[in-house]
């Protein structure tokens, strides 16, 4: 089917499209922008943070996972979800998933963590706001295939939050390495408060 290029030419039809043609202009800059579909992209409201590279440690003491992190604002309501590959050095040494929450943090705000610990158990940790957690995993299914920790919660900030919430990593086993995996990511979207 051939289209004939027809051009609007009397007053009020010309008004019209230019005035569709300009908000399409604007729906097309908050996609580019990330205001429509978060900064993730995904056109659900989901802002996605993925982990660029592998990250590991080697010691009981958590420490952050670069990128899986976000800066809440004042006032707002979080739903919050992570998906962790993890393996170990050894199958008896756990890679355990944490949080730790920035302050002005007020409730309902928790989260609940999930990590496997063996070929056949998981490890569930529930934190709440200003209670830095760990999901405390004893072991890992396997040291050359991937296992997937969860996190899912809710965090609700007050009139004055300051800071990040992170995902963190630590070894069960000191100088035994736990690793969270590239691709591994955390999402959040803002949700009503009521």
């Amino acid at each position: 089917m051939a289209y004939k290029d027809q051009r609007v030419t009397d007053g009020p039809a010309r008004l019209r499209a230019s005035k569709i043609d300009a908000r399409l202009a604007t729906i097309e800059d908050d996609i580019d922008d990330g205001t429509i579909g978060g900064s993730g992209g995904s056109g659900d409201g989901w802002t996605y943070a993925f982990l660029a590279s592998d990250h590991t440690n080697s010691t009981t003491t958590p420490s952050d996972v670069p990128g899986l992190a976000f800066t809440p604002e004042a006032s707002k309501r979080y739903e919050v979800e992570g998906r962790f590959f993890v393996t170990a050095a050894a199958t008896t040494t756990g890679a355990q998933i944490g949080v730790r929450w920035p302050t002005g943090i007020v409730a309902p705000s928790a989260v609940t963590l999930a990590v496997p610990s063996s070929a056949t158990a998981t490890t569930f940790r529930y934190a709440v706001r200003g209670g830095n957690a760990v999901a405390l995993a004893t072991g890992t299914p396997s040291q050359t295939l991937e296992a997937m920790g969860l996190l899912t919660g809710i965090l609700t900030t007050g009139a004055s939050p300051s800071g990040t919430f992170k995902i963190q990593l630590d070894s069960e086993v000191a100088a035994s390495e736990a690793r969270v995996l590239a691709g591994s990511f955390l999402r959040y979207r803002e949700i009503p408060t009521s």
